[in-house]
Parts: C-alpha cells; structure tokens; sequence
C-alpha cells in the first residue's frame, strides 16, 4: 500500500459523518473519501464512552486429579452457547468443557496418527472445528460435540500462530513461505483452506514499503543468529483475520490501520487521534533488566548474563510508546487493540467498531487478565476466554462477556 496519509489533503473529495449530519462531527468521527473511494474513518474520541466493559462471568478450573484438569492451556476456542475449547500442549490434546465448566470429552492425542497432534491450533465455526498442526504440517476438521474425525488434509509446517475462520468457511493459517514480492519490509502469508473440502489458496499481506526496519535484539555465535526477540516498545506490524473475510492490518508507528481482501489492496482505512507518549529512562532500564533476567532464566546463552547485556543492546529500546501493542477481531467483527499504558495497574483496549470507529476504552483488571500476548484468548461473538494463572498457581481459563449498558 502507498503512503495515502501525504494524499489526504490534496484528494479530499468529501467529508461526511458516520452518522450523518453535524452530529457525528460533534461526537468526533470524521470519513474522509480518499482516491479509488476507499474511506477513511478517524476518530478524536470515542462515540460511545464508558457504556463497553468487559465483566468476568465464569471460571473453569477443573479439580486436580479429575481427567479434565488443566495442565498447559495453549490455546482456546468459545462456542457462541458458551462451550469452551482448550488445547493443551505436552501431550497435544483438546478438551472440551460445558458452559458451567463440566468436561465433557478429551479429543485426540499426541501422535501422528489420524486424529493426533504435535501440536494444535483451533478455530471453530459452527459444530466443526478446525485444527491445524504445524508440526505434522496437516489441517484436519473435527466434530467436537462428538469428537469425530471428519478430514485431514496436508497443510503448512512451522508457524506457530492462532488460526481463523471466516463467514465464507476458510481458515486462514499463518505460513512461513517465501513471499512473491520481496521489496517489502513486512510480510504475512495466509494458506487458506476449505473448512471439509475446495482448494487451497496463499493470500499474501504486505504493509506499505516505506516504513522503517524493525530493529531485533539477535544472538549470534560464530556469525550465526542463534536467537532473535522483538524490542520492548519498538513499533512492528499487525495482522489479525477478520470473520468478514478481510485482514485488518496496521504498523503500530502510527495510530492508522487499515482492511485488505487482496493482501495488496485497501478496502478501508481507520485509526485515532494519537500521539506518542515518552517512556522514561527509569521504564527502559526495568523492562530491559526485566527481558535479560527472563532469558538468563530461560537459559539463553547457557545462562551467562553478560552475554547477553554484550548482545542486547539497551539503547534500542525507544524513547516514545507505540500506537498499541496487538490487534484482534471478534467474532462479531469488532477491533480489540491492546494499548501501550505505563500504567500497569490496568490493562486497556482501544475498542472499534467494524466500520472502523472508536467506540470506547474498556478497562480489565490486570489480575484478571494478563498482558502477554501470546497468552491463550479467544475472541466469541459474545464473549472472551482468557487463560491465566490462579490464585493457587493453577492453570485457569477466565470468560468474560462483553457487554454493552
């Protein structure tokens, strides 16, 4: 995508309201008609403050002991009555829980056999759910009130990524393939797939080509990389499946995202008012120590500390925050981004709708609600599944509702 922000003032065909009238100007939604028509909606506050909140509504952790325990809850899946789906790692299997928390049946195992996983990544649509498994580089849909194997079809190895399905029936999972078209900077490829059958496709996503490069903190030994990890702060690219059918994606540099059908394409551009907060000296140096400390602990460069402060260089962890620190959809199309507060006594999102205007900021409690991405979550139609860690040290698996007053 080209750079259209330099555009916007020279091409500005119209100005309209998201809900017509001078109304929604008041309330701060602005839709500007870019070239090629593709609006753009920007907010400067959200439309419909403080009526959105995320309100906890069950637990589900199983007694120890019993055969529905949580041992490693690695991903997560929420039927729209409520059922909740967890995979767990080490041995791969999924679980299937009640919408009171009663388990009702265990699918698969660890294996590679039919109906047998290294590893699995679910996504639900219906009574059918989909598991891809990079480790044996196959898909396979399964029935999941009764743990029916329906098919198994070969797929992608090596990325290991949440996985989505569209109101179309296709699963978009995230591949590792060399892409078509290597003068841009950041690049996502999607092998589509048929939920039962029909052919697969590779949809590429690219951001524009002239952003910056994202810098990585990288350990190399004898001229080899033997680790990469991403910067605290450092803006990166964001793609997450909409169940329209579209990918929303965004650099968060800037607070401006955007849909694509094509992966080349705009069909639609959204954002906020933003401006970059600064991070002080005194943050920069904990979240760095923090990062060395985790990954002495993780055993990184055999544990020698001062290697890795040699490798890591502290003074590439920026000065100012990003727009956001992760994007996801639900399943009813609305925009989650993950905000990028100093503050840790709350975790916030910024809240859009599906036509791209900001709704409201919606506070959860960090003690609810972990702040690592790469935590288990599910985003329903209704409501959100977030695994966690209980007060006993326990794995636990929190549902919220999403809720509208």
């Amino acid at each position: 995508m080209r750079l259209l922000h330099r555009t916007i003032l020279p091409a500005l065909l119209a100005l309209v309201t998201a809900c017509g009238g001078g109304d929604a100007l008041a309330r701060g939604v602005t839709v500007d008609t870019l070239p090629g028509g593709i609006p753009r909606t920007m907010s400067a506050a959200p439309i419909d403050s403080g009526r959105w909140s995320l309100v906890l509504g069950r637990e589900i952790q199983p007694p120890e002991g019993t055969e529905g325990e949580l041992f490693n809850p690695a991903g997560l899946a929420i039927a729209d009555d409520g059922h909740l789906l967890v995979v767990e790692q080490n041995p791969a299997q999924v679980k299937v829980y009640s919408p009171t928390g009663e388990h009702l049946r265990t699918i698969g195992r660890n294996g590679e056999g039919p109906g047998e996983y290294r590893a699995a990544f679910i996504a639900l649509r219906g009574d059918t759910m989909l598991v891809q498994d990079p480790r044996n580089s196959r898909v396979s849909t399964v029935n999941w009130r009764t743990g029916e194997l329906v098919t198994t079809r070969r797929s992608a190895c090596c990325h290991w990524a949440p996985i989505g399905i569209d109101v179309h029936g296709q699963a978009w999972l995230r591949t590792i393939f060399s892409a078509p078209d290597s003068g841009y900077r950041y690049v996502q490829g999607y092998l589509r797939v048929g939920l039962l059958d029909g052919p697969m496709d590779t949809l590429w996503a690219y951001e524009r080509r002239d952003l910056p490069e994202t810098p990585y903190w990288q350990l190399r030994e004898g001229g080899v990389v033997r680790m990469s990890t991403v910067i605290p702060f450092q803006p990166r690219a964001h793609f997450a499946v909409d169940p329209a059918g579209v990918l929303v994606t965004g650099w968060s540099g800037e607070y401006q995202l955007r849909t694509t059908r094509t992966g080349r394409d705009t069909v639609a551009l959204f954002g906020r008012r933003w401006q970059a907060e600064p991070v002080s000296a005194g943050e920069r140096q904990r979240i760095y120590d923090e990062a060395i400390r985790g990954w002495v602990s993780r055993g990184a460069a055999g544990g020698d500390e001062a290697a890795l402060r040699r490798a890591f260089d502290s003074a590439l962890i920026p000065a100012l925050r990003p727009a956001y620190d992760h994007v996801q959809v639900d399943d009813a199309g609305r925009r989650w981004l993950l905000r990028s507060d100093a503050d840790t006594s709350r975790t916030r999102f910024d809240l859009f709708d599906a036509e791209g205007r900001w709704l409201d900021i919606v506070e959860v409690d960090p003690a609810l609600w972990t702040r690592n991405i790469y935590t288990g979550i599910a985003w329903g139609r209704r409501e959100v599944a977030v695994s966690a860690e209980g007060d006993d040290g326990r794995p636990i698996v929190r549902i919220f509702t999403v809720r509208r007053r």
